[in-house]
């Protein structure tokens, strides 16, 4: 194997290819990896890799180093205490992160991938092919890309804003956030919560304890088993299961749901009943096609497709609205003598 050493810059530039080595970097070393096949390398200090091609079993990152992943294949990369990984072509089968470290993902293929205390992950493209899980208050940005599958746990947070996605669980009181991109299932379990604001959700669903905050974007199926506030956005479905309890004041929705020991409550300015719909009270019964306007005055259309006995569905009309029929009657019905 040969190689050529630059003095008093600390940068070694592997030329050729062949042989099997481990290496070590120190402080400001640098290292440039083409080469067929290496066992393992170790990063320390403030040292840098930077792999364009070839074959590396495995990699330890420590310290504040960083390691570049621009081609060939990485057997696993360990990001340790606060050093760096950016995967821009090639492939990593299988990425950990811990303590705050930070991990780039722009391009390539990256297997597993595994997020503890505090580290940080950035998604602005390329293909995360298995599992993705975040820990102990990690953070996931997606931006781009194709992610099979995110769990964000203990309090780990994941926000994404654009790329394709699988599926996106937030567990044990882990958050997402959706401002944009392609999820096919999201979910929330275990007093985790989702914030949706635009993008586009295929099928959404709030386990027992689970929240959901739905203020923009489209969602197909939405089944709430836990606590759901919808202000905007679109929802073809929405299924009201079991104990849960949904806020609507805003948005679309094309059906519900409602089964038993489920509570719906509908602020809207007014409403209207259609065929097989009554009124007991503020609580609508029967099926049928319910019409008002929100609070803002947009005009909403709903069809009720199920309404259990045993379900609840509440249609609460505005506070000022109330105030001011109250301020329309007449004086004499206001203050009987």
């Amino acid at each position: 194997m040969k190689t050529a050493s630059i003095l008093g810059i600390g940068v070694v530039l592997v030329l050729a290819t062949g042989g099997r080595a481990d290496f070590s970097l120190w402080d400001d070393e640098q290292l440039t990896l083409n080469t067929d096949q290496h066992l393992s390398g170790h990063l320390w200090d403030r040292s840098q890799l930077v792999q364009v091609g070839g074959h590396l079993g495995t990699l330890y990152a420590f310290d504040s180093s960083t390691a570049d992943i621009d081609g060939g294949v990485v057997g696993s990369l360990y990001a340790l205490d606060s050093s760096r990984a950016n995967v821009i072509r090639g492939s990593v089968g299988y990425l950990y992160a811990k303590n705050s470290s930070d991990v780039n993902i722009s391009g390539g293929l990256v297997g597993w991938l595994d997020a503890l205390h505090s580290s940080a992950v950035n998604v602005t493209g390329g293909v995360l092919d298995t599992l993705f899980y975040a820990y102990d208050s990690s953070t996931a940005n997606i931006s781009g890309g194709s992610v099979h599958q995110i769990h964000a746990y203990d309090t780990s947070a994941v926000y994404i804003s654009g790329g394709v996605l699988e599926t996106v669980a937030a567990l044990n009181s882990g958050k997402v956030n959706v401002t944009g991109g392609s999820v096919d299932w999201l979910y929330a379990h275990d007093t985790s919560a989702l914030d949706i604001s635009s993008g586009s959700v295929h099928r959404l669903c709030a386990f027992e304890f689970g929240e959901v905050a739905l203020s923009g974007g489209s969602v197909g199926d939405f089944t709430a088993r836990g606590t759901a506030d919808i202000s905007g956005g679109s929802i073809d479905s929405l299924y009201a299961d079991k104990s849960s309890n949904v806020n609507i004041s805003g948005g679309a929705i094309d059906e519900l749901y409602a089964e038993v020991g489920a509570v719906v409550t509908l602020s809207a300015r007014d409403s209207h009943l259609g065929t097989g719909l009554s009124l007991d009270g503020e609580q609508v019964l029967g099926t049928g096609i319910l019409s008002g306007e929100w609070l803002d005055g947009t005009p909403w259309v709903m069809a009720i497709a199920r309404n259990d006995t045993g379900a609840t569905i509440l249609t609460a009309p505005e506070p000022t609205a109330l105030l001011l029929l109250f301020l329309l009657l007449p004086a004499v019905t206001r203050h009987p003598k």
